[in-house]
């Protein structure tokens, strides 16, 4: 029976704290700063009280008050039941310092609000008089550093550190304004209220963002979107892709001020990763020593070097380094550090950012060359300059093999059966794959010359090569690789040129050239076409009928006023071409006066007319036009008896 009876205790007190559990409107978290502890110009915790805050109501019988969650809260709705409320909650008038910028930080929840901007406010005034009504006053509206957003839960978020530097040296009160409306009224809640002085944090500092975004700011200067911690991957985010949609956004990351004045070298490292910007310009890394509390455009910022952001080609399951940064230059100074994203509606990148470190020491520098064949990229280098066509110079230390379980490195030569590809590293003992770039050898002279298969003495070798920097097998390597030079200085391949201009034709793009169809029948409206292969094409054929064409593929106005020297190539394929009539068909034309008058120009080499194989033109001296303007043409005519096809890719005027 007492058994009985002591269960029936157990499951009863058990449904008391469920049921009260169910009824808290707050599980308190914990404060974001400890106010006990420090010395502030101004706090108060709503712990146990209002403390020296006052409210007034405006209109409603609703009121701010203290609940027993240590809180102030205010709600416009009963049972259920929303009601019309005007309600302030004010601080006592706060003396602020004139010396240092004072900011003002709270946490809060706000729910079920209907128009947050206008319904949860926070204000300041120089001229209140707390036996009078709030709007007898003078007041002010504070921006959020981020705007409040309606919470699913009762957890409280950090407001930030909001700038109160227009109010230096004044006397001033903080009020927050509650609306609410018969049909619409929310909960606010506060606690840890606090005006501090905005004091310089010492190194080293680190801030890894593996909870929220510790001490660091983000404001949106443009756009909807700003940077959020990202609770799974541990790091923060900012993109303005959302959906399919590529969005306008300005948006800041910026740290507390850093204090360096005790130091006479320094240095930043962040682990990060940068994915699809087609632009260098929209994720930069900024410092300013003037930078306090509000928009970045109020203070004057200075772009740090950093190596290039790189698109890893895949999500990394650990955040790369994005390498050593000195602050030197900046040691003896306080400085703010801010990490910049820009997007818009053509590209939208994504940043995710960890590990923010600054320390004492001076930053170790990778050296990575400038892609030039006087001073070429390092493996380092030309694994961060991807995209583009460069020189690059590495130690042979092996091949890859594309296995089935993935790519196989292989770091010797005696067993290799693999022409296709070499490795190179920026030593000839990296044994590592990370540290390595794979080199495509196309067919011909530069797999001749490279391939590990017929020249295992070249292991070890430093070579320089040239081709285009690019992913190959998944990460960054060097494909199309058209030249090469060995330490004994023997070459091979086709020397890379210095280009006055250039268009390659690649990705379905006629680039800037413009096309003009003198002759094009109404079954053919348009006789050069885009390909994502083969560069442009014409054409007057259309299965199964050859029609009489003439069309025009026109270079924009190409400036030779300063050049010394000036020649011109393309590579061009033709077929289906009655083979007598092709140097009469495909013609090459210049014209000095923007196209109102053209002459022939002659092209060396002619394909063979019956195949698809590429060649190049040949060199076209170009030095009869040097201090003048040129435009250049490819003129394809076709008959009803024979309509070819040429193909034409890979055009460059060069020094």
């Amino acid at each position: 029976m007492k058994a009985q009876k002591l269960i029936y205790f157990i499951f009863g007190s058990l449904l008391m704290v469920l049921t009260a559990c169910e009824n808290l409107l707050d599980a308190p978290p914990a404060p974001t700063e400890k106010i006990d502890n420090e010395t502030y110009t101004f706090s108060e915790s709503f712990r146990n009280s209002l403390g020296a805050f006052t409210v007034y109501s405006d209109s409603g019988k609703q009121s701010w008050a203290v609940t027993n969650n240590s809180n102030v809260m205010m709600a416009g709705k009963v049972d259920n039941v929303s009601y019309a409320n005007v309600d302030w909650l004010i601080s006592p008038s706060i003396n602020i310092p004139a010396n240092n910028t004072s900011v003002l930080t709270f946490d809060y929840v706000v729910r079920e609000f209907g128009d947050l901007t206008n319904d949860a406010t926070v204000w300041v005034s120089e001229d209140y008089n707390k036996d009078s009504i709030p709007t007898k006053a003078t007041w002010t509206k504070l921006s959020l550093v981020e705007p409040m957003v309606n919470a699913a839960n009762w957890n409280m978020t950090n407001a930030g550190s909001i700038s109160l530097k227009a109010f230096k040296g004044k006397k001033i009160n903080i009020a927050f304004q509650y609306k609410s409306s018969n049909t619409t009224a929310g909960t606010w809640q506060i606690k840890n209220f606090i005006i501090k002085d905005r004091k310089p944090v010492s190194i080293p500092y680190l801030e890894s963002f593996t909870v929220n975004k510790g001490k660091f700011t983000s404001i949106s200067v443009s756009g909807a979107e700003s940077w959020s911690f990202d609770s799974f991957g541990k790091y923060l985010k900012m993109t303005g892709h959302v959906g399919s949609a590529n969005l306008v956004n300005e948006d800041w990351l910026i740290s507390p001020q850093i204090d360096l004045t005790k130091v006479s070298t320094a240095k930043l490292t962040f682990d990060h990763v940068a994915r699809y910007f087609k632009n260098n310009t929209d994720a930069t890394v900024w410092i300013s020593e003037n930078y306090e509390e509000g928009l970045p455009e109020t203070a004057v910022w200075t772009k740090l070097p950093t190596l290039p952001f790189v698109d890893p080609g895949s999500w990394p399951k650990v955040l790369p380094s994005a390498g050593e940064i000195s602050l030197t230059p900046y040691a003896g100074k306080t400085v703010t550090i801010a990490f910049k994203y820009v997007s818009n509606t053509i590209n939208a990148g994504t940043w995710e950012l960890k590990n923010i470190s600054i320390q004492e020491g001076e930053a170790k520098v990778i050296e990575v060359g400038k892609g030039t064949e006087a001073n070429p990229y390092t493996v380092a280098g030309g694994k961060l300059y991807q995209n583009t066509s460069a020189w690059v110079k590495g130690y042979v230390v092996g091949y890859a093999w594309a296995g089935a379980s993935g790519t196989i490195y292989t770091f010797s030569a005696d067993s290799c059966t693999q022409a296709t590809n070499i490795l190179i590293a920026d030593s000839a003992h990296i044994k590592e794959p990370s540290k390595c770039m794979a080199v495509q050898l196309p067919t011909g002279a530069v797999r001749d010359g490279l391939s590990l298969v017929t020249n295992k003495l070249n292991l070890g070798k430093l070579i320089s090569l040239y081709g285009s920097l690019e992913a190959y097998f998944g990460f960054p390597g060097i494909k199309n690789t058209s030249y090469y030079v060995l330490p004994d200085g023997t070459a091979g391949g086709t020397r890379p040129v210095e280009p006055i201009y250039s268009e390659t034709f690649a990705s379905n793009s006629q680039g800037n050239f413009t096309i003009n169809n003198v002759v094009a029948p109404t079954a053919i409206p348009s006789i050069w076409l885009t390909s994502a292969s083969y560069g442009m094409i014409a054409t007057g054929f259309k299965s199964p009928t050859n029609y009489a064409t003439e069309a025009w593929l026109i270079s924009p106005e190409i400036d030779l006023t300063t050049q010394a020297t000036a020649k011109m190539r393309f590579d061009h394929a033709i077929n289906f071409v009655t083979i007598a009539n092709i140097k009469n068909e495909m013609t090459l034309h210049i014209s000095t006066d923007n196209g109102v008058s053209w002459a022939p120009l002659t092209i060396p080499t002619y394909p063979a007319g019956n195949t698809w194989t590429f060649v190049s033109s040949g060199e076209i001296n170009l030095s009869s036009y040097i201090g003048g303007k040129i435009k250049v043409a490819f003129k394809y005519l076709s008959t009803t008896t024979k309509a070819g096809t040429w193909e034409v890719k890979n055009f460059v005027v060069y020094k």
